[in-house]
């Protein structure tokens, strides 16, 4: 099985509708519950189980819900690749070939109007490669 690298660097913008001033305290509203309701949730459960006199090793139990609001901030932020994956089908209307191993990506946040940029650089099979190509130029994508 012969293997290039080639460089499909597909750069991704999605626009959203602008978003105005209540939308915007809105949106600022549930970033502050969605911090600050997990923190307080962590801090009654700590101080619950240092009242009723557990061991001191669960108290790492309090910081359930802390970890929990992380682990969904780190995928915001760093997306996995069926991100990537997904935003290739959307903008090529092609699926993501079986052979492709994504090398490196890359995203920006989405902005206040919600528009973000992602890339990536993948590994194909030959064969895909010229598929992709030849699927791109008939959907009118064109060469820089």
């Amino acid at each position: 099985m012969k293997v290039i690298q080639t460089r499909l660097y597909l750069d991704i913008v999605c626009h959203t509708e602008k978003l105005n001033g209540i939308n915007n305290r809105f949106f600022f509203i549930i970033i502050v519950l969605g911090v600050g309701i997990p923190i307080v949730i962590s801090y009654l459960i700590y101080k619950w189980i240092k009242k009723k006199g557990f061991d001191k090793i669960l108290r790492i139990f309090a910081l359930t819900p802390i970890l929990i609001v992380g682990y969904f901030v780190y995928g915001a932020i760093y997306p996995s690749s069926n991100f990537y994956k997904t935003d290739f089908n959307e903008v090529t209307n092609m699926e993501f070939p079986n052979s492709g191993i994504i090398k490196y990506k890359t995203a920006s946040y989405p902005d206040h109007f919600g528009d973000y940029t992602s890339s990536f650089l993948a590994v194909f099979e030959q064969a895909d490669i010229k598929k992709i190509e030849s699927q791109l130029k008939i959907s009118g994508f064109k060469e820089k």
